[in-house]
């Protein structure tokens, strides 16, 4: 998950008779469809259990990304999206203990925030991104969004 939580996301898909789960790292959050699981060779929509359903995270990720806005298309007058790659690598820290990286997210943004003010450009910017039980991804969005 690109954020912090307390549990892992767990998703639950049915196809025939069968309930099938899956972790948040085996879904593919299709933009008009939502979550959809592979199963075999056919994607169905995957509903996401309550986090009180969902078993306890055990570690967590805080990394320093580039802040940049890409233009996305000429529709509705023109629409752009965030994106951006890892950068800093030596800010990147792993945490066993939820606390503690919420504590170093909160250190981080206080310094990215501070950082992005003496920037005087939109594309030098940066931002902080989080996971739970998940490495940081080189870059983000994994997959182009498209308008619909």
């Amino acid at each position: 998950m690109d954020y912090l939580s307390k549990t892992r996301q767990i998703y639950v898909a049915k196809i025939g008779g069968d309930t099938y789960r899956f972790d948040d790292h085996d879904i593919e959050h299709d933009q008009d469809q939502g979550p959809m699981a592979k199963i075999g060779d056919v994607y169905v929509r995957a509903e996401p259990l309550d986090a009180e359903d969902c078993p306890n995270a055990e570690w967590w990720s805080v990394a320093v990304y580039t802040d940049d806005r890409i233009y996305g298309g000429p529709e509705e007058g023109g629409w752009y999206y965030a994106a951006g790659q890892l950068v800093n690598h030596a800010r990147i820290r792993f945490f066993d203990d939820y606390a503690a990286a919420r504590g170093y997210q909160e250190e981080l943004w206080t310094s990215v925030e501070a950082e992005n003010k003496a920037r005087s450009h939109w594309d030098d910017r940066l931002t902080v991104r989080c996971t739970t039980e998940a490495m940081p991804a080189t870059h983000y969005p994994l997959k182009r969004p498209y308008y619909s």
